[in-house]
């Protein structure tokens, strides 16, 4: 089964290349059964078309992107999981401008994922002080059932940093748009249960990221196991996302 972590839909017609529709195409092309999927906007109706399109077409696993700035933000996400099936919570502490661990931002959004146990994407690409992989940790370290996707998994800035604290705690994980291929095999390398494919789709391809995946594990320490080769192209994230083979 091959499974992509992390793809971005547009809803207001500003991003083409990011319409289902070529969502789909490029699915077809790759052979990908699954995208773990959000808005390209933390506008709270693209979350409610978002959970529309995933009823019609299962193949997507939907998830709200909230901004915790906002007065409800609690109650958006609530709506998005209980009322229409959505599965996990997108943050993004660089474009809402706020450190991914203070609690006077987060704790109402991630204490509801804790106590459901629900994946927690986090934006994690820029060498800011707004998201850096040790302030990840520490929000991981104290919502031990939350399950931590790093996106980009501190791309070229962080990634050492990322893999580091991805070995340290059981319920961080790693996605792997725009981190280089070198920083993809030592991930690998270190954490092979932990590292999620995600192209960051539409500004990558799924062609071009899971050909970055195969090249990485054709030069880890792993190369000879295929099983692993198999949980990098989607089998990790369909144990984190509970994904099942006749969906």
């Amino acid at each position: 089964m091959i499974i992509d972590g992390h793809t971005h839909l547009c809803f207001d017609g500003r991003q083409p290349i990011a319409s289902f529709e070529n969502l789909k195409k490029e699915m077809a092309l790759t052979h990908t059964d699954h995208v773990v999927a959000f808005p390209l906007s933390v506008r709270f109706e693209d979350n409610l078309r978002l959970a529309e399109l995933a009823r019609e077409n299962r193949f997507l696993i939907p998830l709200a992107f909230i901004d915790p700035r906002q007065p409800d933000c609690v109650g958006q996400l609530k709506q998005c999981i209980q009322e229409h099936g959505m599965c996990g919570l997108k943050l993004h502490p660089t474009l809402s401008q706020f450190h991914i661990d203070d609690l006077s931002q987060v704790s109402g959004l991630v204490d509801y994922c804790d106590a459901h146990r629900l994946p927690v994407v986090v934006h994690c690409a820029t060498n800011d002080p707004y998201v850096h992989p040790f302030r990840v940790e520490t929000l991981a370290r104290l919502y031990p059932h939350a399950i931590f996707q790093m996106a980009h998994m501190g791309a070229i800035w962080a990634a050492d940093a990322a893999i580091a604290v991805a070995k340290r705690n059981a319920n961080v994980y790693l996605d792997t748009g725009i981190a280089s291929s070198n920083a993809v095999r030592r991930a690998i390398n270190e954490v092979p249960d932990k590292v999620i494919m995600g192209a960051d789709f539409p500004f990558y391809m799924y062609s071009m990221e899971q050909e970055k995946i195969r090249q990485a594990f054709e030069y880890s320490i792993h190369h000879q196991e295929p099983e692993v080769l198999a949980a990098l192209m989607g089998g990790n994230c369909q144990r984190v996302y509970g994904i099942t083979e006749n969906e």
